[in-house]
């Protein structure tokens, strides 16, 4: 069935108020405490559960109740509430120590895939990579302690989730091959958690030098796309691979050049151009941002060692972070040493152009420090952006601020950006996800009850239209139809629209050939936000098969079609 939520949280006030026993809006100043321990929790990660929500994952030092490192998990809704009320649940449940940072990716039915490494294999030094799925109701899949997903000699770190599309996951880790030089290698699991490609994995790159820095994405055909810089020549570069589905390495052996200039070619970051191929973008010796796109065979599509992101002469960029636009492009921030300096962004289309201000749109420029900028995409060409900042270069001291840029880069909310945390103590390691909105739901750390505890996860919320009010966002300034989500999906997705005002709707969904599939929506309605869920049947009640698919919207002002991705 199709099932309609008004986002527009104005129009859902009555709803709110008669359901007031079972619905209650938990973001409160300062962010929501989602961990209560007795020793530090580190090291949060965040990603969407594809319900307006989030699942969290972090490391909790070591206890005296568990004598160990632990990995946890919650799962909280778009209003901040913890849905697992009989607590967080921890992943290792063996007796052996979990090392951070852990790494969780949507399954694409509601649920989360979580890697891990843990040294239950009982090798000295030894680190292996473990995974697990959990439903949305926190239950594990894939037996008590997880699924190994590599287990042997030397230290395996980093390990990096994407979906498959198909409730499995494909994970790439770095390996220490104790031959002085560290490898990256990769491994699938089915939707059951069984290993399909070789016991030891696949190998990403094994020239004898380092990889590190490794970043992934999923190629949107049950693959993954994975970059790294590379020490194999005089300077470090940028490289990149690709291995399908069957564990069969796509592009050349130990990857392709992405970037070999005679600089530093430093930190890529990596996001799909939902064309099965990806966008990275690199830092090159500090003084400048870099991007390239590759498409599925391996090809640059853009300038030889990639374009410019920054056009301005003065000052260093650093820290970039990417996410996907929705249209084959990419939406980007970074700290900039300018004048002003601060946080500023800029998005490129799927040509290489920027399509934002040259040298990038500000996104804050506060008298304050700014670090770790963390972006999610709102799937229309817009993001949602945080980050910390301090009014000194101090350890203990630092808060979470946040603001929102529509597609055509103007940025909502204060200049100064909007206050997630401003408590007291250091907040740190920050992370965001989509909240499916047009916002972000934002994860970390944080210090204020460090003579308690040492450090707890708190997590907070910005709004499409750069607040944290949930009961007073605006209504859309322009009509709009966003990428679905998640994509690939199965068995269903939401569809996300805005109406500027009262207006014929027709949400349809068609196949390649151009046949109409399903009739989502078709009558009259007033301005707002919406999401209406497609569940992957026909009119007829029949579930479709696997493939490409195209929704569009029809209203009086727009035209709009996407393309989305089912595979069952």
């Amino acid at each position: 069935m199709a099932s309609r939520r008004l986002i527009t949280s104005v129009l859902l006030f009555v709803s709110i108020f008669v359901f007031t026993l079972s619905v209650s809006a938990a973001w409160v100043d300062n962010g929501v405490r989602i961990t209560d321990g007795e020793e530090a929790e580190l090291e949060p990660r965040i990603t969407t559960d594809g319900a307006g929500g989030a699942y969290i994952a972090w490391e909790q030092g070591f206890t005296s109740a568990l004598l160990k490192n632990s990995i946890f998990i919650q799962r909280i809704d778009g209003n901040g509430n913890i849905l697992w009320m009989t607590g967080n649940i921890i992943l290792n449940e063996d007796s052996t120590i979990a090392w951070s940072p852990v790494d969780l990716a949507p399954d694409g039915s509601g649920g989360v895939l979580v890697c891990w490494t843990d040294g239950r294999g009982g090798v000295t030094n030894s680190r292996d990579v473990y995974a697990q799925r959990l439903d949305s109701s926190g239950n594990k899949l894939w037996g008590m302690y997880g699924a190994e997903v590599y287990v042997g000699p030397n230290e395996q770190d980093y390990p990096l989730i994407v979906s498959d599309g198909a409730g499995g996951a494909v994970i790439v880790w770095r390996d220490d091959s104790g031959a002085g030089d560290r490898d990256l290698h990769a491994q699938r699991l089915n939707a059951s958690g069984v290993r399909l490609w070789s016991h030891s994995g696949i190998p990403v790159c094994t020239d004898p030098s380092d990889q590190n820095r490794h970043q992934a994405v999923s190629d949107g055909d049950g693959g993954i796309i994975v970059t790294w810089d590379d020490n194999r020549s005089a300077s470090s570069d940028i490289y990149a691979q690709r291995v399908d589905s069957d564990g069969i390495v796509q592009w050349a052996l130990d990857g392709i050049p992405i970037c070999v200039n005679m600089d530093q070619q430093t930190f890529p970051r990596i996001a799909s151009d939902d064309a099965y191929g990806a966008i990275i973008t690199w830092q090159e010796s500090t003084v400048n941002l870099y991007a390239q796109r590759v498409d599925a065979a391996g090809d640059t599509l853009w300038a030889a060692n990639g374009i410019v992101v920054c056009t301005n002469p003065y000052g260093a960029r650093s820290d970039p972070q990417i996410a996907r636009d929705g249209s084959g492009g990419a939406v980007l921030c970074w700290y900039d040493s300018r004048t002003p300096r601060g946080i500023y962004g800029q998005r490129i289309d799927a040509t290489g152009d920027t399509l934002w201000s040259g040298p990038g749109v500000p996104v804050c420029l506060a008298i304050a420090t700014q670090e770790e900028p963390r972006i999610a995409s709102d799937g229309s060409g817009g993001a949602a952006i945080v980050w910390k900042e301090s009014l000194r270069q101090q350890y203990d001291y630092g808060d979470v601020y946040a603001r929102t840029v529509d597609p055509g880069g103007i940025v909502q909310g204060p200049s100064t950006g909007v206050p997630i945390c401003t408590a007291g103590g250091l907040q740190r390691f920050i992370h965001i996800t989509t909240d499916g909105s047009g916002g972000g739901i934002i994860t970390w750390s944080d210090y204020r009850n460090s003579a308690e505890t040492g450090s707890d996860i708190y997590a907070g919320r910005v709004y499409f239209n750069g607040t944290t009010d949930a009961d007073t966002p605006d209504l859309p300034q322009a009509g709009f139809l966003s990428q679905n989500y998640p994509n690939p999906f199965n068995p269903s997705t939401t569809i996300e629209f805005g109406l500027d005002k009262t207006s014929p709707v027709s949400l349809n969904v068609y196949d390649v050939a151009g046949r109409l599939v399903r009739i989502i929506l078709d009558e009259t309605l007033p301005a707002a936000h919406y999401a209406e869920v497609w569940d992957g049947k026909d009119g007829s009640g029949n579930a479709v098969a696997s493939g490409v698919y195209f929704y569009r919207l029809e209203t009086d002002t727009i035209t709009r079609t996407r393309k989305m991705v089912l595979l069952r």
